[in-house]
């Protein structure tokens, strides 16, 4: 009867190494094999980083070609791309710093949460889905998330790959950072005095929601009333749009938008009401710049307020009140004008 055991001690020394030289080697061979056939397919790396930014601040950055390249360094457009609209396409090629061309194709925009690219560079492809978390008024938690395919014997490397893969998604969320810090001082804050606030009637939608769904509630519900209070003869132009909001105790957002009435309606539909603006004192505040820079620049405004002797009132909602944006300026967002309302404590 054949035993292992007795043939193994039968063996000089130096047949024993080579014979455990042989096996680890074969098992290696064995463990490679197992480990490709289980990472080929589909390699997927994921990691999630703090952003001194705000979530809609964010997104722009990420789902806008026309800010693409203002963050990720060394990466310039193709000289035949038209610049111009860089803000429309959603594909567009760019040259790295080697100059080797790098596709990239944004594939789904979810506002403001979620962007998803499609990068092909170095005959690789990866599928990179950016996930923005609300975190408060000025952070956000990002996380990146890649994809890309894997033959068995591109598995058997791998290591180097993902090593590569999350300098990368590292590198990407450290200049996005760096950038946000740079780009969020692009306005101008100017204390205009404190005043009481006017006490006409307004048309206005009333949501509470998910500090998360807030700014994509307030991109669908302000022009819908706006543009219902224009198809019925009811939007006061001189008075301009507004928007109320206050953080609740439960972590979510209650918000009223809408405009002063030129006259009341006789009827209204489910989700408007005629309400008035909060009484008591408030600090004004004119703000030049893009609609993104307005958290850091109530943020500031609160400070300014402080350093005045004066205390921010958290019982009522601060107001925004939009004199100039959009349809006047498209192109020029350094030229919208907004006031801001912070209440104050009676001292």
């Amino acid at each position: 009867m054949y035993s292992f055991k007795r043939k193994y001690k039968e063996l000089n020394d130096r047949s024993r190494i080579i014979f455990w030289f042989a096996f680890l080697i074969i098992l290696l061979i064995i463990s490679a094999g197992v480990y490709a056939l289980f990472l080929s397919g589909q390699l997927t790396l994921q990691r999630t980083y703090p952003l001194k930014g705000s979530q809609e601040h964010v997104y722009r950055n990420l789902a806008s070609f026309d800010r693409i390249t203002e963050w990720i360094k060394g990466l310039r457009v193709d000289s035949s791309t038209d610049t111009l609209h860089l803000a429309d396409l959603d594909s567009v090629v760019f040259y790295n710093p080697h100059n080797r061309p790098v596709v990239i194709t944004i594939t789904r925009r979810e506002p403001f949460c979620n962007v998803e690219w499609n990068v092909h560079v170095n005959n690789r492809t990866y599928g990179i889905l950016f996930y923005d978390k609300y975190l408060t008024d000025t952070t956000s938690e990002l996380c990146i998330q890649v994809k890309t395919p894997l033959t068995k014997w591109q598995a058997l490397g791998s290591f180097m790959l993902i090593d590569s893969i999350h300098y990368h998604m590292d590198r990407l969320a450290r200049e996005l950072n760096a950038s946000l810090f740079h780009q969020k001082s692009n306005y101008r804050l100017t204390y205009q005095g404190t005043m009481s606030l006017d006490q006409k009637p307004y048309l206005l939608a009333a949501r509470q929601v998910d500090a998360q769904e807030f700014t994509k509630n307030l991109v669908h519900y302000l022009p819908e009333i706006l543009i219902y209070g224009i198809k019925n003869g009811l939007y006061n132009r001189k008075a301009k749009l507004i928007l109320m909001r206050k953080n609740t105790k439960n972590g979510k957002i209650y918000f009223a938008t809408g405009f002063q009435l030129l006259k009341k309606p006789d009827t209204l539909p489910p989700l408007y009401h005629i309400g008035y603006l909060p009484k008591g004192t408030y600090a004004a505040f004119w703000i030049e710049g893009d609609y993104l820079y307005h958290p850091y620049a109530r943020n500031k405004a609160q400070h300014m307020l402080h350093n005045r002797g004066m205390s921010y009132d958290t019982s009522r909602p601060f107001i925004y009140r939009y004199l100039v944006g959009h349809s006047k300026f498209p192109k020029n967002p350094e030229k919208w004008e907004t006031i801001l309302y912070l209440p104050v404590k009676n001292q």
